[in-house]
């Protein structure tokens, strides 16, 4: 059964092979949760994953291989930002063709061929372009956003706002709405030993706020943009005046909804990434 499997899977891979030839596709991009180790090696190949873990294994087992920061794998539009940031990282160039294939449970699930120029006028595209922030600090507080939007504080959602960087011009548009709980002793978003205790703040009003280092300066602040912001509709107050913040400082905005879960990160004052964790968690949609 594993042999006529694995001759199956030879074949499908086969058929990718003569069909990135048939459409010319300079680059092959395999989306998947898991390792996959009968991919072909070859230099237009690349695997693309969001676990570190499977990252690394694919590099040390010889195959080309992209790390994608964590809110950019579960976008809706999946391929067109995968694309965007392999063309950022230099990885591919603006007159190439790169054919996606997503496999999901061994199995090919869908496959699209994606031209790279069309995929630079995205708001993440411009993000990536002119971010300057630790990937790391970006993903350590989607994880923990993603945390919250998932199990909430004592079985009960909650919402909460995460602002990264130009800590100083952000404090200047704010207020305390109570004690400020890192204000003597401030703590790394890196450090996961530390979010119970902010998970914890989360019940209380307020946003916190984050230097470029990834350290939690201050929580339970209140926001006060002076600018107003046109985004989607249905988006409230909290991710109003986060975005706002973002457009008046060069800060990151990272917004988790009360209200149905979705994570929602803003920069220069736009949406840039919409996640719903409670749909999907995965690389994979269902």
């Amino acid at each position: 059964m594993e042999e006529e499997e694995a001759v199956e899977r030879e074949k499908l891979w086969e058929s990718v092979k003569e069909l990135a030839k048939a459409v010319e596709a300079d680059h092959t991009m395999v989306f998947s949760d898991n390792f996959i180790a009968d991919m072909p090696k070859s230099d237009n190949i690349m695997f693309v994953t969001m676990d570190e873990q499977h990252h690394l294994k694919a590099l040390k087992t010889g195959y080309k291989s992209l790390l994608l920061p964590i809110p950019i794998l579960e976008s809706e539009s999946l391929f067109k930002e995968a694309v965007s940031y392999a063309r950022f990282r230099g990885v591919c160039r603006k007159e190439e063709t790169v054919l996606c294939v997503l496999i999901k449970d061994r199995y090919f699930e869908r496959i699209h061929l994606l031209k790279v120029e069309e995929t630079l006028n995205t708001p993440l595209y411009h993000f990536l372009s002119g971010c300057d922030y630790d990937v790391k600090v970006v993903k350590a507080v989607y994880d923990l956003t993603l945390l919250l939007s998932r199990e909430g504080l004592d079985g009960e959602p909650v919402g909460a706002i995460f602002m990264i960087g130009d800590q100083e011009n952000v404090l200047k548009r704010s207020s305390q709405l109570s004690p400020n709980p890192f204000k003597e002793k401030p703590a790394s978003i890196l450090d996961k030993s530390n979010w119970p205790f902010i998970r914890a703040i989360t019940r209380l009003d307020g946003a916190f706020i984050l230097d470029e280092r990834g350290m939690v300066i201050s929580a339970c602040t209140y926001l006060i943009p002076g600018s107003r912001v046109h985004l989607p509709p249905g988006l409230g107050a909290r991710h109003m005046s986060a975005a706002a913040i973002t457009k008046e400082t060069k800060a990151l905005a990272i917004v988790l909804s009360e209200t149905n879960g979705k994570i929602r990160l803003f920069h220069k004052g736009g949406l840039v990434v919409e996640v719903d964790p409670r749909r999907t968690g995965s690389l994979v949609r269902d």
